[in-house]
């Protein structure tokens, strides 16, 4: 089952780290082939061999208890989202305790990001088509590419969005708005059109489908419709890969438990995928959340918006499929920021996000970034995320600020980029993406000049300087 053309099967040494990496975009390969051919009875089989190979090891081996009976996929599924982690909440939060050593912190990862991604929008902008480029690596995993190897594609290639730091300013942020005009949201069909495009991934690979579609339904009827005769005519209506790793919720025809135990999963029909967020009760409360701001426009209303905590603790109310946990519902909040809908979060808030959600990719980010976080409690995270925001709320040129779309949501989408970028460098290319970024720290040490990368032509002058500033970290430390 596991062969391309034209090329051999594929060994462990390949297909094992793909498992690892992404287990469920790889095992939902076989969710079609194992529908058809796999039964109750086969699953019950299945139960049965496992039952006395277990018992076998069990019998002959004089360390019993090392077979257990959990399934290991599972188990390092469940371990690889929300890892049980032992939190050490009496280390008092000190300059030392947050950054041990200090000399192995470095902003020289996300400086090199920063750099690599205004020398591209400047490019954008430079009518004589000069070329900015900071450091081959960073812009080759911008284009999609492998980092090291000629034109090798990343498995995520493809969706540019994947690589882009800019959240504001990035692919999907263009086809939101071309999708749905501010005052669209501000309806009780506008919400539900947006629960219908969030819960498919729209966005870059899904282009064809917006750019031909009124992505804002009257009726359950219509959105129902239109995503019938997109998988009719064979046009990519949903993006289960959207964030990154594999959600089967995100498909326009997901698959649940079957009622029956061991029976295969059961296709949910495009009317069932969508119902709930057409409900009447969920559409009633939006209207009433958004009080006076209802059926305006929100670029010519001046009145109170909702705040971002107001549309985080509504989403948690409704426990939408799709929009209970994970990144999506944090991302429909900053759609809703993006569209003007509701006040931005602040530093503070995005700060407490990432301590609550330390399983996702901006806490992994502060660690690349050489934040000691591992066992520690929210206040740690909370910590880290508000130095990173601060270095660059107090270094970045306003110039540099108005391209990036600096905000909070900002810095949490780069922390994020910064550990892909981070993973995306193999063992194998001898070097890491920590190399690259201690390179340039300790060669740009002392140079840094604020605004002085605005007007440089070579691409080569950073944005941010590179060494962390411990009089930043010692404010926050004493009042965060």
């Amino acid at each position: 089952m596991f062969t391309s053309t034209g090329r051999a099967r594929l060994n462990d040494a390949d297909f094992a780290p793909k498992i690892c990496s992404d287990p469920d975009s790889v095992f939902s390969l076989l969710d079609p082939w194992l529908t058809k051919r796999i039964t109750a009875d086969t699953v019950l089989e299945a139960k049965r061999m496992g039952d006395v190979v277990w018992n076998f090891l069990r019998i002959t081996s004089s360390q019993e208890n090392h077979f257990s009976r959990t399934n290991p996929y599972q188990h390092s599924y469940a371990r690889s989202h929300k890892k049980a982690i032992p939190i050490v909440e009496d280390i008092p939060l000190t300059v030392e305790s947050l950054l041990p050593g200090g000399t192995s912190s470095t902003f020289g990862q996300i400086g090199l990001m920063l750099r690599e991604a205004l020398n591209i929008r400047r490019e954008r902008s430079d009518a004589s088509g000069g070329k900015r480029i900071g450091n081959s690596y960073v812009r080759r995993l911008m284009q999609g590419l492998r980092p090291i190897v000629g034109d090798v594609p990343l498995e995520n290639g493809k969706d540019v969005d994947h690589f882009d730091i800019v959240r504001f300013d990035n692919r999907y942020s263009i086809l939101l708005k071309k999708a749905f005009k501010p005052r669209e949201l501000t309806t009780r069909e506008g919400v539900s059109s947006m629960f219908a495009y969030m819960s498919t991934g729209q966005g870059n690979l899904t282009s064809e489908f917006i750019e031909s579609t009124s992505m804002v339904f009257p009726d359950l009827n219509a959105c129902v419709a239109a995503f019938s005769l997109a998988i009719h005519k064979g046009v990519v209506c949903s993006n289960m890969k959207i964030w990154g790793r594999t959600c089967r919720h995100m498909s326009a025809e997901p698959t649940k438990p079957s009622d029956t135990p061991g029976a295969p999963r059961v296709k949910l029909t495009v009317r069932e995928k969508f119902a709930e967020y057409f409900n009447k009760t969920v559409q009633d409360s939006w209207i009433e959340l958004l009080g006076e701001l209802a059926g305006e426009d929100p670029s010519s209303y001046n009145g109170p918006r909702p705040k971002y905590e107001d549309i985080r603790r509504w989403l948690d109310v409704h426990k939408l499929t799709c929009f209970g946990s994970g990144l999506t519902p944090v991302q429909f909040c900053n759609n809703l920021v993006d569209l003007g809908l509701c006040e931005a979060p602040t530093m503070e808030d995005m700060a407490d996000w990432v301590a609550s959600n330390r399983h996702l990719g901006a806490c992994s980010g502060l660690k690349k970034l050489g934040f000691a976080l591992e066992n520690r409690g929210k206040l740690f995270i909370k910590a880290a995320f508000m130095v990173v925001y601060q270095h660059l709320d107090t270094n970045l040129h306003g110039d540099d600020k108005i391209a990036l779309k600096f905000s909070s949501i900002f810095v949490e989408h780069l922390l994020c980029k910064a550990a892909r970028f981070s993973n995306l460098f193999r063992k194998g290319d001898g070097i890491t993406f920590s190399d690259i970024g201690q390179v340039e720290m300790r060669k740009h040490a002392g140079t840094w000049v604020k605004g002085e990368s605005v007007c440089d032509e070579s691409g080569k002058l950073f944005p941010i300087p590179l060494t962390i500033d411990y009089n930043i970290v010692q404010s926050v430390v004493e009042h965060v």
